[in-house]
């Protein structure tokens, strides 16, 4: 375990704090050889995840700090500065659920401050990402209903109908249309669409189509926005798309 992590004291500490623990467990049995090997294995299991966390995590700074890949030079110089309070909370997640003294209460200064003691958080006991999709699929049914009725709204709205490459307007007027933007069909693809449903409406075609663009473009739009800007700014987002954004 290399010092560049600042954890090899801390972790000495708990070893010697879980160790204690079992020892005290062991003293109520009939301490056989059997339950002294059982005790001894609690004891390594229990630290074992901790302990290699902390050497693995201590050995790969070490190797940034040196630079001593292509990778690790980047990493350092532009993108950690970025993260700002990030490695500190990540630090602060091996701390919190620490090893206790069993036979102590727990003291009232560990459940004070931003991450106090919490044995179900932690290394190892995050959420898992599997558990979060399922509690978000009902979202997945809302999002299916408005397409379903926006699809059917967009059908009677004299906003446009596509033909290959050209749009046919509300008055009859067939114009081109814009099919390559950035050479990415996907990309095209998407922005030919905007291009299509926004041309009737801002180029007075269609005034109510207009009124419906820009309560669009200045209500609805301007929501998921101000949602992303926020969303960004709490520290669980860090490294996400609301962050890059």
């Amino acid at each position: 375990m290399t010092v560049n992590f600042g954890a090899g004291g801390n972790a000495s500490i708990e070893s010697a704090v879980a160790l204690t623990n079992c020892l005290v467990r062991l003293s109520r049995t009939n301490q056989t050889i059997h339950d002294v090997r059982v005790t001894l294995e609690e004891f390594q299991a229990k630290r074992q995840l901790r302990a290699d966390l902390v050497c693995d995590v201590s050995g790969a700074i070490a190797r940034r700090e040196v630079l001593d890949s292509f990778a690790n030079p980047f990493v350092a110089f532009h993108i950690l500065p970025k993260l700002r309070t990030f490695i500190p909370d990540r630090t602060c997640r091996v701390m919190v659920d620490s090893e206790l003294l069993e036979m102590l209460p727990i003291p009232k200064r560990a459940l004070q401050g931003t991450m106090p003691h919490n044995s179900k958080q932690g290394v190892g006991k995050s959420e898992k990402k599997s558990l979060r999709a399922l509690y978000a699929w009902p979202l997945l049914v809302f999002v299916f209903i408005a397409h379903r009725t926006m699809h059917g709204a967009l059908g009677a709205l004299p906003l446009a109908d596509f033909l290959g490459s050209s749009l046919v307007l509300e008055k009859g007027l067939e114009v081109p249309l814009c099919l390559k933007y950035t050479g990415w069909k996907g990309v095209d693809s998407t922005l030919a669409m905007f291009a299509a449903l926004f041309t009737s409406s801002f180029g007075d075609f269609d005034p109510a189509g207009r009124m419906q663009s820009i309560a669009f473009l200045a209500g609805d739009f301007v929501s998921l926005q101000v949602i992303f800007a926020i969303e960004s700014i709490r520290r669980g987002n860090f490294l996400t798309f609301a962050h890059v954004l």
